[in-house]
């Protein structure tokens, strides 16, 4: 019985192994995931021990719920439009844009209206995943069902659930250990240059080298609209298929 249960599982596993579009959005979450980790992570200490603007923080917060919510619908409405792909580049690639609008704030220069713009514009981006993640997700299961004949979503949808949550937890925890071992206080009053680096460091320019990858990720995955069409109607004719055999 547990060698038929390890048999199985192996198996389970060399299909997905098996399954490139699985692969590459993986590999979208893990970094993707590592990026939004890093910047939420540590952007409430940006935000006060840096530019010290921390009383205004919850009202930032409250716009960027605001701001989410009616970003969804949007996003829905430009994915039906557009597709899944083209969106969810769109989305990271602004959000790459705004790590690389982080790292120029400073705390002499920058306001109460600097980074509320881009912490808008992050909860707006960030938003085209919440979007695409499920839908992209069902065509990597369907893909997978046509190209072995075996439906397994719930493993991909607890794999693809998994793998997010820890990079997300990941990216937080380095980005605390990299400005701790630079140095950075929050409580100082002034900052030495090299904490500054390792808070820059660890909000903008390490989630802009994540996201990168992720942008290639999202590019090399084959499922256009078009062939997930394709391949629907070819798993609904294996099913009339097998309805009519037996």
């Amino acid at each position: 019985m547990l060698y038929s249960t390890l048999q199985q599982i192996l198996h389970t596993v060399e299909e997905l192994v098996n399954n490139r579009p699985f692969l590459l959005f993986l590999g979208v979450s893990i970094f993707s995931g590592m990026a939004v980790g890093l910047w939420l992570g540590l952007l409430f200490i940006f935000v006060d021990a840096y530019l010290n603007l921390g009383e205004q923080f919850a009202k930032m917060s409250l716009w960027a719920m605001v701001c989410g919510a009616l970003a969804i619908p949007i996003w829905y409405r430009i994915v039906v439009r557009w597709g899944k792909r083209l969106p969810w580049l769109v989305g990271m690639g602004a959000l790459l844009l705004v790590f690389v609008c982080t790292g120029v704030l400073d705390s002499e220069n920058s306001g109460y209206l600097s980074i509320l713009i881009l912490y808008l514009s992050f909860t707006f981006f960030v938003s085209s995943s919440a979007v695409v993640l499920g839908p992209m997700t069902c065509d990597i299961i369907d893909y997978g069902c046509y190209q072995t004949g075996h439906e397994r979503s719930g493993f991909y949808f607890a794999v693809q659930g998994l793998i997010s949550k820890i990079q997300f937890a990941i990216g937080g925890g380095l980005g605390l250990a990299i400005i701790g071992w630079l140095g950075f206080d929050m409580n100082a009053v002034t900052h030495s240059g090299m904490s500054i680096l390792g808070l820059k460091l660890s909000i903008s320019w390490l989630p802009v080298l994540f996201i990168i990858p992720a942008l290639i990720c999202i590019y090399r995955i084959p499922l256009s609209e078009h062939r997930m069409t394709i391949i629907r109607r070819r798993l609904a004719q294996r099913v009339e298929r097998a309805q009519i055999a037996e």
